[in-house]
């Protein structure tokens, strides 16, 4: 560990699975040592008001990618597989979010009535069956649990 400025402690071990010659450690572990001064000097600054505001408008005015970017990336990914990992990352940051009340009401608007996908439709005796049994299921699987945890 190595203190600087009495406030900012940066851990600067290297591991030993590099297996470089002596001197190429050392600049690297210079180089490290000073953007960690430089790191460390930064943190406690402050910014005016109008630098903060130039920060804004300036992130504000920009948009990251420009629509053709957007669209070779989208051609790019289009009907790849996602692996298993990557959609557990997609479902876990997507879950929790909250959508604003007018969005919210646009979508009850578009699945009422004749927009149901199910308007006008009935279940089969089948599919009825199916989802009985599940139920049931549900229900003694919570109850199970219940008992287990008292």
């Amino acid at each position: 560990m190595l203190a600087l400025s009495g406030i900012c402690y940066v851990n600067l071990k290297w591991s030993a699975s590099y297996n470089l010659d002596l001197k190429f450690n050392f600049r690297i572990f210079n180089t490290f040592q000073k953007r960690a001064r430089l790191s460390c000097s930064l943190k406690n600054r402050t910014l005016s008001l109008v630098h903060k505001k130039s920060i804004k408008n300036s992130s504000e005015n920009k948009s990251l990618m420009t629509v053709s970017t957007r669209q070779k990336i989208s051609r790019a990914t289009k009907g790849k597989k996602k692996n298993n990992k990557t959609k557990k990352k997609i479902s876990n940051s997507l879950k929790g979010r909250v959508f604003p009340k007018k969005h919210r009401n646009n979508l009850k608007k578009k699945s009422k009535g004749e927009n149901n996908s199910m308007f006008g439709k009935k279940h089969s005796k089948m599919t009825k069956r199916k989802i009985s049994h599940s139920l049931i299921k549900k229900k003694k699987e919570n109850v199970l649990s219940k008992l287990i945890h008292i």
